[in-house]
């Protein structure tokens, strides 16, 4: 929801890395908590693509090989999962009072988000 919005409108000019707060975001969010950043995109657009370093990524970004059309959805998903696991947490250990169905919302949290992967 507000995320993909505020993403979506966030200044990324293409090929510019110097104050791109997308790129930031990466660097200083999704690279820490993922450990890479995975874009997804149609072959014609030069296919699938996960980032393990983000000096590979810097590299595609100023040279266009990665597009903010790209990018920003990308950015969009990685930042929703971590905001899922955030919440599912907040919400697991908020409610631990209320027994075994706190724990199954959390894991059912966890499971529709698919962030099970990275944890």
């Amino acid at each position: 929801g507000e995320v993909n919005v505020k993403i979506k409108k966030a200044y990324c000019p293409p090929k510019i890395v110097e104050g791109n707060p997308c790129l930031e975001y990466i660097k200083y969010i999704v690279f820490p908590w993922f450990g890479h950043f995975e874009v997804v995109r149609k072959e014609e657009n030069g296919g699938n693509k996960t980032y393990n370093i983000m000096e590979e990524l810097i590299l595609d970004y100023e040279s266009g090989v990665l597009h903010p059309a790209d990018l920003k959805p990308a950015l969009s998903k990685a930042l929703n999962l971590i905001l899922q696991v955030s919440l599912a947490y907040i919400i697991f250990f908020s409610s631990m009072y209320t027994g075994f169905n706190g724990l199954l919302y959390f894991l059912e949290i966890l499971s529709e988000s698919g962030i099970q992967n990275y944890l």
